[in-house]
């Protein structure tokens, strides 16, 4: 496993990449560059918990799938059954609200 953070919009799923900056000055620490690069479009993708017994995952607790017609599906796992049923709830919840209103707060963040 690789640890990487990931967020959720009403538009879609992105990934925290880790942005390489050379102009740091040396010995001083800053906190690091992430850029956000879009994983799948809301509308585009759905959800799929993974029990703990799934094969092949040797007792993952708090796993779910990201499915993108796109990209390969994207294995996630929360650090507990609250933010895992936030997780899945939400990419649902954003889901529903493109399908069945069309368009989003002007934000673009789930409230």
């Amino acid at each position: 496993w690789v640890k990487s953070w990931f967020v959720l919009d009403d538009t879609g799923v992105y990934y925290m990449k880790l942005i390489d900056d050379n102009n740091a000055s040396p010995g001083i620490k800053f906190m690091p560059k992430r850029d956000m690069i879009k994983v799948c479009d809301i509308l585009l993708c759905t959800v799929r918990e993974l029990p703990e017994n799934t094969k092949g995952l040797n007792g993952c607790r708090f796993c779910f799938e990201i499915i993108s017609p796109n990209h390969k599906p994207y294995l996630l796992q929360a650090p507990g059954p609250i933010e895992y049923k936030r997780w899945v709830n939400g990419i649902r919840t954003s889901i529903e609200k493109q399908l069945v209103h069309g368009k989003l707060h002007p934000d673009g963040r789930l409230r």
